[in-house]
């Protein structure tokens, strides 16, 4: 049975990450809910809006444009969350965006699509896509590294790291990152870029669900695995690491049973809908939350 096209596919994910969100940051607005199941909920957003994401920008003939409005959305949900940060501190922390981990997978997937074309034609040319890789793999990390203290005392006026001054260092570094986002710091994980990746060559999606079930697998395996930890510590990227390797995260395999009843067709577009919704449902949510809060 072939009944969900990709409208569909957003609408459940919607739900689900609304739902997940209501929990994260609405918990003084709904304190009856249960924090656990509603964010168990959530888990199958992600998963569906990537695979939703991979089978479209497979097909487009516009890849570069559709990578730059992924981008550029992704600061435009900075700009409107950064008032939360400054205006309820301790109460709504800078956190990056989804869509940096979806603009690491959409870029990935080109690049290497790039390379192989070229290494097919014999052309030299895939020297050049394959340095690119390689800079946008390393080059963010490095800059961020190279550029933090300047930016920051610039944009801050070289406040102190105490008092306000932490919130206020705190939201030029995510600014500094969701202009740079380092593969090491992308929201849930270089792991999911991974996974995206190789979505968006399979294009199949019993095949991709079947990586999804293999990758929630993976991740429940080793919740409980101190090795995953020593490589955590060791790359400086521990959460990276432990927000994967969860058992709670493992939850995103129910995704598979929607993916399964995908039908291949775009349905209603609604691009802008959810570049609009994603950011600003978080804002209402967390603004009321934090005022009730206070």
């Amino acid at each position: 049975m072939n009944k969900l096209n990709s409208f569909h596919l957003k609408i459940i994910a919607l739900a689900a990450m609304t739902t997940d969100h209501i929990a994260a940051y609405g918990m003084n607005i709904f304190p009856f809910i249960s924090y656990d199941i509603f964010r168990g909920i959530g888990r199958i957003a992600m998963p569906l809006f990537m695979f939703v994401l991979v089978m479209g920008a497979k097909r487009t003939q516009r890849k570069a444009k559709f990578l730059l409005r992924l981008y550029l959305a992704n600061i435009a949900v900075f700009i409107l969350w950064a008032p939360l940060f400054l205006l309820f501190k301790g109460n709504f922390a800078p956190m990056p965006s989804v869509l940096s981990t979806y603009v690491y997978v959409l870029l990935y997937g080109f690049l290497i699509e790039k390379i192989i074309t070229e290494l097919k034609s014999k052309k030299p040319f895939f020297l050049i896509y394959t340095a690119i890789l390689a800079a946008v793999t390393f080059l963010p990390r490095i800059l961020l590294n190279y550029l933090r203290g300047p930016f920051v005392q610039t944009l801050t006026g070289g406040v102190s790291f105490s008092g306000d001054g932490i919130y206020y260092i705190n939201t030029a570094e995510t600014l500094l990152k969701t202009i740079l986002p380092p593969l090491d710091s992308v929201d849930s994980s270089v792991y999911f870029v991974i996974m995206g990746v190789i979505w968006y060559f399979v294009q199949n999606k019993y095949v991709c669900s079947g990586v999804l079930v293999l990758f929630g697998i993976w991740g429940f395996l080793g919740a409980n695995n101190d090795v995953f930890d020593v490589i955590g510590n060791t790359t400086g990227s521990y959460y990276q690491h432990r927000v994967f390797f969860d058992e709670f995260q493992s939850l995103m395999v129910f995704a598979a049973l929607f993916m399964a009843f995908y039908n291949g067709e775009r349905g209603k577009p609604m691009k802008r809908f959810f570049y609009i919704y994603y950011p600003l449902h978080i804002f209402i949510i967390s603004a009321v939350n934090c005022l009730l809060g206070a």
